[in-house]
């Protein structure tokens, strides 16, 4: 059985806090606190899912008390509403402004306001499983870490082995490459994760993007000889460009492999950078089956699965975290299928 949703009434005239009490509480359970004061000793006690705030009260007002709400994280999930007389357009952006989530002038409609609180304690659910979510992969992530770690390093001592017979070494090899694309599985769930969270913090410095392909061409070298892939690379005489190096190389570098991927053996990855008057735009092409046309839309959304897109195989976290890491350099990813076949990417990068 689900625990009761709580509200905490914080207002210092008792006539309102009737009136509030009459409409909410056989449905909530309630609380009530006559300052801001009191507000800030009963929320860690009492943990309500919604507070409903006033401004005008003895002591520290409304906005001080919101924002202090917000700043010691005493309530992460609570929604605060304001509930006040103060109804001009300057006292509602003040009320966002120190953290409130919404504003309700008196005298208010009770249905309205009934709507809000149900609305809002949806919310909070969706937030909370999200953030279990969120918690239970990098739980996850941290702890099969180190086993991985072992069967990667064991893989590596058995594959070495002179002892061990081809066949025995090649059924090894299977185990590594699982376990490979395990750990880069994880990796992209806890950096999605962050994204989504909003923990990714992008610092910008001066980067050859140049470099940056050359380097990933030469990590991925291993994949282009074993599908006998030529990849053609030419690159203007181009500027560096302000971005994350980390961040705006991973971004790169899943673009680049999916082009790898799903090009046939023996074809052709194209990657092409020049720039307009503004941006830097790198094209990447491959040879593939293409994406079929509904599906265009859809070939960056999260988890987006192979049996939607004939290009994309696997979750679709890589395209995923390139569309998140490219927006967040306040730049545009597209995709579109060319003439000839093949799906066509183009990164526009700001300078």
């Amino acid at each position: 059985m689900s625990r009761p949703n709580k509200i905490l009434i914080v207002d210092d005239n008792q006539s309102n806090v009737e009136i509030l009490k009459d409409l909410l509480e056989d449905e909530y359970v309630l609380e009530i606190a006559f300052s801001g004061e009191e507000c800030l000793e009963k929320v860690p006690v009492f943990k309500p899912d919604i507070i409903l705030l006033d401004i005008m009260m003895p002591g520290i007002d409304g906005y001080t008390t919101c924002e202090r709400l917000r700043s010691q994280k005493l309530a992460p999930y609570c929604k605060i509403i304001m509930v006040s007389a103060k109804a001009m357009i300057e006292e509602r952006l003040a009320g966002y402004g120190s953290g409130a989530d919404d504003y309700m002038p008196r005298p208010f409609n009770k249905d309205e306001l009934r709507a809000k609180i149900r609305i809002y304690l949806k919310l909070i659910t969706v937030e909370e499983a999200d953030n279990i979510k969120s918690d239970v992969l990098s739980l996850l992530s941290h702890e099969t870490n180190s086993p991985l770690n072992a069967v990667l390093g064991f893989a590596d001592v058995l594959l070495k082995d002179s002892s061990l017979s081809e066949k025995h070494k090649e059924l090894v090899g299977y185990i590594k490459k699982g376990g490979v694309n395990l750990h880069e599985f994880f990796s992209k769930v806890l950096l999605m994760s962050d994204f989504r969270a909003g923990k990714v913090v992008i610092s910008k410095s001066s980067q050859s993007i140049k470099q940056m392909i050359d380097t990933i061409l030469t990590r991925l070298e291993k994949k282009i000889a074993e599908k006998s892939i030529a990849v053609l690379f030419d690159s203007k005489d181009i500027e560096s460009v302000d971005v994350d190096e980390t961040y705006m190389f991973r971004a790169l570098t899943f673009i680049i492999d999916n082009a790898i991927k799903f090009s046939p053996t023996n074809g052709q990855v194209n990657i092409e950078m020049r720039k307009d008057a503004e941006n830097c735009l790198i094209n990447i092409s491959d040879q593939g089956v293409g994406i079929e046309e509904e599906h265009l839309s859809k070939v960056f959304d999260l988890f987006a699965v192979k049996d939607i897109m004939k290009h994309h195989e696997g979750l679709g976290l890589s395209l995923a975290i390139a569309r998140q890491v490219v927006e967040a350099h306040d730049g545009s990813i597209t995709v579109a299928n060319q003439e000839k076949g093949g799906a066509l990417v183009t990164i526009k990068l700001p300078f």
